[in-house]
């Protein structure tokens, strides 16, 4: 039961601490002509260079209809490009045009930036404990979607 109680007390930290780290630095990157939907898909899409409409649909967790229209919203703003498929004409594939992959670069860039100066200023032992606790959270979060 104390176990219990302490993984989730633990789990609960966790995911308060990722959504707040997740806040701060969506703000330091705010963009005036794009919306957070708009952001996080191309965000998706320039990371996997190329995506079907349905798998990011999928990633996003938005239904089909959504993220169509997302995607002609974006491509109206020149971000990203849509193109069927040579062999499944049902299958349409989006993928960032160099200027949302600009975007996405600079923005990451612009949020990124912050948190690596906060961490430089960090003791060695405490930059080596984050390092431990990143590669021990991809796990998790990796485990996670395999239960999906």
């Amino acid at each position: 039961m104390a176990r219990e109680t302490d993984s989730s007390r633990l789990a609960d930290s966790l995911a308060v601490v990722c959504v707040r780290l997740v806040r701060t630095l969506r703000g330091l990157s705010r963009s005036a002509d794009l919306t957070e939907p708009e952001i996080s898909a191309l965000s998706a899409i320039v990371y996997a260079e190329r995506i079907a409409a349905r798998d990011l649909a999928a990633m996003e967790g938005v239904t089909p209809a959504t993220i169509s229209r997302i995607v002609a919203e974006m491509e109206a703003k020149g971000q990203v490009k849509r193109t069927q498929d040579k062999h499944d004409a049902r299958l349409q594939w989006i993928a960032a045009t160099p200027l949302g992959e600009r975007r996405i670069r600079e923005g990451h860039k612009r949020r990124v930036a912050p948190l690596a100066d906060v961490i430089a200023d960090l003791p060695l032992k405490e930059r080596e404990t984050l390092a431990a606790a990143a590669a021990i959270l991809n796990s998790a979060i990796a485990r996670l979607h395999e239960t999906k």
